[in-house]
């Protein structure tokens, strides 16, 4: 087995009770607030969750996006496992005179 399938299988194998964690915790929380919170104020209670959940998401990718700024050409790249990024056309030199 590579070393890059074998890292592939392990991640796989974590991801799974990471998965089943994250679906009994929506189960159990949404069973609390059915029990727990008035059916008038349900649908209020659920949109602070979700905003609460899902609003810093956006400047987080902001974030992200301005720490690797810097240290990058400005040019999207995906990871490939062959080669790494290439570098940015204003980067290379010209090629040696008289070649």
């Amino acid at each position: 087995m590579t070393p890059h399938l074998a890292v592939a299988v392990l991640g796989s194998c974590g991801q799974f009770p990471l998965g089943l964690g994250v679906v009994y915790l929506i189960t159990v929380r949404s069973t609390m607030l059915q029990r727990e919170v008035a059916p008038g104020l349900l649908g209020r209670v659920g949109a602070v969750i979700r905003l609460v959940e899902w609003g810093p998401g956006p400047f987080g990718g902001l974030a992200g996006g301005l720490v690797g700024l810097p240290s990058g050409s400005g040019q999207p790249c995906s990871y490939s496992e062959s080669a790494a990024c290439p570098p940015s056309p204003g980067s290379l030199s010209p090629p040696p005179a008289g070649t």
